[in-house]
């Protein structure tokens, strides 16, 4: 019995040793990095939370045993929320836990980790109007808060600012008027800092243009409500009011209501003179096209099936263009009005102002020839040309 304790007692202090070299060894392979040990050990995880973003995708997650050190990933998937900026992780969404930085070192506890973006709302800017000399009236309010680099658009004098003897022509950022000027409607990008804008005056003459729908049967024309001194640059306005009249598009504005003027189209800048400017809605037809039916045997057709140009104003432009079925390959294209060849394209221009040789007052003929697989096909069109 003794013998048997006795050889119980020298196979315990042989193993023992064994035992805590083995443990020592363990703890050497749980302190790696970002690698997981080998032992059999329950893992973990760091799980990424885009907390509120809009845009972009967390970092994929990483999978590691508790006594693990793991670096922190940046925002690798451009995560962005509008209004903020980034500014790291936390461990508590709210951001009162750990905060964590790309690259920080994270000792894995025996938990999953989760970290969550934390975002630092951007700084916005303000845009303040000032009356600046002004006897009556009131200054636009612009309650808007602006990113930097966002678009503003300039506020006309839209409460009537008054001052006796003088003409309010826009804005400027120094009281002095020395700064940057802008008209009603004009555009500037914020940058870090608020805007002060004071109204502008002159005594000098000043001028103005007004929009006329000319025809037009609904919609409303755009309003120019500022004062421009001789010389200023002034821009265009769009059809801005949807303006409308049956079977015609818009096209431009004339500064003749017969549309024998100058024509200006939206963004367009002119210099203004000494008089004040009207602006006269223009129409031109909507394009046509000829189009080509039955591969097997060709036929022509024509949208809008006839129409009028004029002359010395009015309606001077008609576009038509080719459209064929499909199986039919088209490998050329000539345009003749009244037998001579005028183009060669897929479509072609009517216009009696741009080429008023092309055409004769009263009835014209219009001609296509295609050549498809090598056989060539043609029909005749008839329209009209007529004094405005």
């Amino acid at each position: 019995m003794e013998k048997e304790n006795y050889m119980k007692k020298s196979v315990y202090r042989f193993i023992t040793p064994l035992v805590l070299l083995s443990a020592m060894f363990t703890s050497i392979l749980v302190g790696c990095d970002d690698n997981p040990s080998e032992e059999l050990i329950d893992s973990c995880m760091v799980i990424y939370s885009k907390n509120g973003a809009d845009g972009g995708a967390v970092p994929s997650g990483i999978t590691c045993y508790p006594g693990d050190t793991v670096t922190v990933s940046r925002n690798t998937g451009s995560l962005t929320k509008n209004g903020y900026s980034f500014t790291g992780w936390n461990t508590l969404a709210n951001g009162e836990g750990e905060s964590y930085q790309s690259g920080d070192c994270l000792v894995m506890p025996e938990s999953n980790v989760w970290l969550y973006a934390q975002w630092t709302a951007d700084p916005v800017y303000s845009v303040t109007y000032h009356a600046e000399d002004a006897e009556s009236g009131s200054v636009p309010v612009d309650s808007g808060n602006y990113l930097e680099g966002e678009t503003v658009t300039v506020s006309g004098n839209t409460g009537g600012l008054v001052r006796s003897g003088w003409s309010f022509i826009g804005w400027n950022t120094k009281e002095s008027g020395l700064g940057t000027g802008y008209t009603c409607g004009s555009q500037f990008i914020i940058e870090k800092t608020d805007v002060d804008l004071y109204a502008a005056w002159t005594s000098d003459p000043v001028y103005t243009v007004t929009y006329h729908a000319a025809d037009a049967e609904s919609g409303s024309v755009p309003v120019d409500s500022n004062y421009y001194l001789e010389n200023a640059k002034v821009t265009v306005i769009g059809n801005t009011g949807d303006l409308v009249l049956s079977g015609m598009n818009f096209k431009s504005w004339n500064i003749l209501s017969d549309g024998t003027g100058a024509n200006y189209t939206a963004g367009i800048q002119f210099s203004m003179g000494s008089e004040n400017v009207d602006l006269y809605a223009q129409w031109s037809l909507p394009s046509g096209s000829i189009v080509i039916n039955n591969p097997e045997y060709p036929s022509f057709s024509m949208d809008p099936s006839s129409f009028v140009l004029q002359i010395d104003g009015g309606t001077t432009e008609q576009t038509i263009a080719v459209s064929a079925d499909e199986g039919i390959s088209i490998s050329s294209y000539n345009w003749l009005i009244n037998g001579i060849s005028r183009g060669t394209g897929s479509s072609i221009s009517l216009d009696t102002e741009a080429d008023p040789d092309w055409f004769e007052r009263g009835q014209n003929t219009l001609t296509l020839i295609v050549v498809i697989d090598e056989m060539p096909y043609s029909d005749s069109f008839i329209f009209k040309v007529e004094q405005y």
